[in-house]
């Protein structure tokens, strides 16, 4: 069932209107931007989109102006690391052709992120996550606070097939607006995590 579901959703990101995604992915990243959780957080973990996936450059782009600290993940082995990344340098490109953080800039700990921007396949209402399946994120997210899921519309569904380890989102983020899942966004201790 997640296969059948990991490719419909990739059809279904492939073929979207790039004018559509423009227009929608500038409402959907002003709902992020708008949020007191955007305002209030010092460090924001983003990803640079791949496929369809929704766009972050106009968050990224918010954040420098507001004197935000960025940090980009990057695969290592089985987990993600975390680079700070700071304005003018050049991301480095890791496998499947995904833009990440260069080996070279300061690691920063998961511990320290005050919103999390998480990239999926498919959401559920409850910030239930499917990703590409290799768990990354499942493993780094594990006891962060402030996880919002980043997605359009369509990849909303009911309930996904979730395992133990899957991390929920506190909050899913699309072009119709911000959704809060389990309870607060920063408030990671209130989801029993």
């Amino acid at each position: 069932m997640k296969d059948e579901l990991r490719r419909t959703m990739r059809q279904r990101r492939s073929a979207l209107d790039p004018a559509f995604c423009a227009e929608a992915g500038l409402r959907l990243q002003g709902h992020l931007i708008a949020r007191p959780e955007f305002r209030a957080a010092g460090t924001i973990a983003v990803y640079l989109p791949l496929r369809g996936e929704a766009p972050t450059e106009a968050i990224i782009l918010a954040a420098r102006a507001a004197g935000k600290r960025l940090v980009l993940p990057r695969v290592e082995g089985a987990g993600l690391r975390l680079g700070l990344w700071a304005a003018g340098a050049a991301p480095g490109r890791g496998g499947f052709g995904v833009l990440e953080a260069d080996p070279a800039w300061p690691e920063v700990g998961p511990g320290e992120v005050d919103l999390w921007l998480v990239p999926g396949v498919a959401f559920d209402r409850a910030g239930g996550r499917l990703g590409h399946g290799k768990g990354h994120y499942d493993r780094v997210l594990a006891g962060t606070r402030g996880r919002a899921g980043l997605c359009w519309d369509f990849q909303v569904v009911a309930a996904l097939p979730l395992e133990p380890h899957d991390q929920p989102m506190h909050a899913l983020v699309t072009e119709s607006g911000w959704n809060d899942c389990a309870g607060q966004v920063g408030d990671s201790a209130a989801q029993g995590e």
